[in-house]
């Protein structure tokens, strides 16, 4: 299974293929958000053997799921990341789409 965000404000998606995703507003930051509000290393995504994990990295005004700051949380299916002004949905995508036989 395979994971993507689908941006709130547009419905835009970002796949989650490479591990571990950093996010923040700087150069250095896998997905780079330009929005004041994000620090330059905001959160990072990992994943375990049960899924994904959303760490906050020290940002300054947090890194929100499901309406709630956190610092290190599971992400499931359904959940809303909050980072900066920008509003996510999590969504997963089974590993056989785009697989023809």
């Amino acid at each position: 299974m395979h994971f993507k965000l689908v941006d709130a404000r547009d419905g835009s998606e970002i796949s989650i293929s490479s591990l571990p995703l950093t996010i923040g507003r700087g150069d250095t930051a896998s997905l780079c958000l330009h929005d004041r509000w994000v620090s330059r290393l905001h959160c990072e995504v990992t994943s375990d053997n049960e899924g994904l994990l959303v760490r906050d990295l020290g940002s300054r005004h947090g890194t929100m799921v499901n309406g709630e700051t956190i610092r290190e949380r599971r992400l499931h299916p359904g959940d809303t990341l909050v980072i900066g002004l920008r509003q996510f949905q999590v969504s997963a995508v089974p590993s056989d789409v785009g697989v023809t036989s």
